[in-house]
């Protein structure tokens, strides 16, 4: 529950505590998205297409 350097804490996003700032103007806003580049994000975005990123987006 606690943010990790320039990461909200996924608790702040659920219970809406964390505000988007210069988020919003890179696509990020309250919600799943955010929850996933939390947790995912230091190894899944920004380097391409990625088969495990399109199943989740999909289910």
């Amino acid at each position: 529950m606690t943010a990790q350097g320039n990461k909200p804490s996924s608790h702040d996003v659920i219970t809406r505590n964390w505000r988007p700032s210069s988020d919003t103007s890179a696509g990020r806003v309250q919600g799943y998205g955010v929850i996933t580049n939390i947790i995912n994000g230091g190894i899944e975005c920004g380097r391409g297409y990625n088969d495990n990123v399109a199943n989740r987006v999909a289910f």
